[in-house]
């Protein structure tokens, strides 16, 4: 029996063995963001009053949650494959010792330890990795990164001094944190979801009731609004046609400077199209795509 069990704690130890899914890399991960991380502090204390400080500290701020994401998806990706190969290997063995060891206490003993094994793997599966969703909110969580990082981009390129300045710049680094999280790639699918039934709604207004339902300019900004690139040009546009727009909120002001605003400046370059009140930024933004 004691024989046994030291098979069966040799086993769970070596099962449990952690192995990673990417290879080491090739900078000091923890010195960099330790660095830049002593920067980021030193600009909360004297913000950047030009283009190119701002720049500087944005690329600082990208590339300490570029580094902490990678280790993240490695985390979370590696840590459920380790732990059903972890699982599977007790689960053998267990079988192995209780095969070995003779009496049939000691084989129900195991029996009893296999299943139990097997039925906490099974809730930690549907609990925490929600069955096999996790590839499917990785690929939001990188798809919502890439569409926030061509916004932030796109600014810092057209950027004039003091047009964008290190607060507006983090509160779109805070945006592309939330990007990529869990939470964030869930609450992004619910909402991609709404968005798309209500273009889905408008589509069929336009087909029941004629073009009136539908401009040209509303047309062209749905093609364009397909790609995380254009998106992120409809968006840029849209807050250098109507600074004031998204202002409106942010600088204290009491009452909204219109409808479209009305709960607070626009979050998605969808509101532009989907939105009444907010319909007539439209020729102004397609103007400034030309």
């Amino acid at each position: 029996m004691r024989l046994a069990l030291m098979i069966c704690i040799f086993i769970a130890v070596s099962g449990c063995a952690s192995f990673r899914g990417t290879p080491i890399p090739a900078i000091n991960v923890n010195e960099t963001i330790k660095r830049y991380s002593g920067d980021l502090e030193g600009l909360a204390q004297n913000p950047p009053q030009d283009c190119d400080g701002v720049k500087d500290g944005i690329n600082k701020a990208l590339t300490i949650m570029d580094l902490r994401y990678a280790e993240f998806i490695d985390d979370i990706s590696i840590e459920n494959k380790t732990k059903a190969t972890a699982t599977d290997v007790m689960l053998v063995g267990l079988g192995l010792a209780g095969t070995a060891v003779g009496g049939a206490g000691a084989k129900t003993i195991f029996s009893a330890i296999s299943s139990g094994v097997a039925a906490t793997n099974t809730s930690i599966d549907k609990n925490f990795f929600y069955e096999r969703t996790l590839p499917a909110l990785v690929s939001k969580m990188n798809a919502d990164r890439t569409q926030q990082q061509l916004l932030i981009i796109g600014r810092i390129n057209n950027c004039k001094d003091r047009d964008y300045s290190w607060f507006e710049a983090v509160h779109d680094l805070t945006g592309y944190f939330s990007a990529g999280t869990l939470l964030g790639a869930i609450a992004s699918i619910s909402k991609d979801a709404g968005v798309k039934q209500v273009e889905s709604e408008s589509e069929i207004k336009a087909i029941m009731f004629g073009p009136s339902a539908s401009t040209p300019d509303k047309a062209t900004l749905r093609k364009i609004i397909k790609t995380p690139e254009g998106r992120a040009e409809i968006f840029s546009c849209w807050k250098t046609v109507n600074p004031q727009l998204f202002k409106s909120q942010t600088s204290g002001a009491r009452q909204p400077v219109s409808q479209c605003a009305a709960n607070g400046p626009p979050t998605a370059p969808e509101m532009l199209i989907h939105v009444d009140a907010c319909a007539g930024d439209q020729a102004k933004v397609l103007k400034c795509l030309e």
